[in-house]
């Protein structure tokens, strides 16, 4: 597990959009600031629906049958009120308090604890998602 002192930064291996829970391997501190960037190494794709990047994609960007099936479905997503694809975080264990981290930014951790991450999808269609992306994480203070 990997810890950072102010000014240092970490890079993870390569995370798949399949992962239902990514584990960053960072150990974060409360109240810790960090700033995180976001590489795509592999085209994202839910699916057979590109996805340009971690801010992810609207159902009403969709035609047709894919608009109205992913219409449906957005009340089940992980963040109902985000983007599928959407990239989010949480410390330690899913169902904690979300980190909302969509193409990058900077974050207070809230607590202890591992960072883990995930892409905004209905939690039981993870297994059609393709693609992978980086993430570049520097603590502030």
């Amino acid at each position: 597990m990997t810890r950072l002192e102010p000014g240092e930064h970490y890079t993870t291996p390569d995370l798949a959009a399949s992962d239902k829970f990514a584990d960053t391997g960072l150990s974060v501190e409360g109240g810790e600031e960090y700033r995180i960037s976001v590489e795509i190494i592999a085209p994202l794709k839910d699916k057979s629906i590109p996805v340009a990047d971690t801010t992810g994609f609207s159902s009403a960007e969709l035609e047709g049958w894919q608009k109205r099936l992913m219409t449906y479905f957005e009340k089940w997503r992980r963040a109902p009120h985000r983007n599928w694809f959407y990239l989010l975080g949480c410390i330690d264990k899913p169902g904690a308090q979300q980190l909302e981290i969509g193409s990058g930014g900077d974050f207070s951790a809230p607590r202890a604890g591992t960072l883990f991450v995930y892409l905004n999808d209905h939690p039981l269609f993870y297994f059609n998602n393709k693609g992978s992306y980086r993430l570049e994480i520097r603590r502030l203070g």
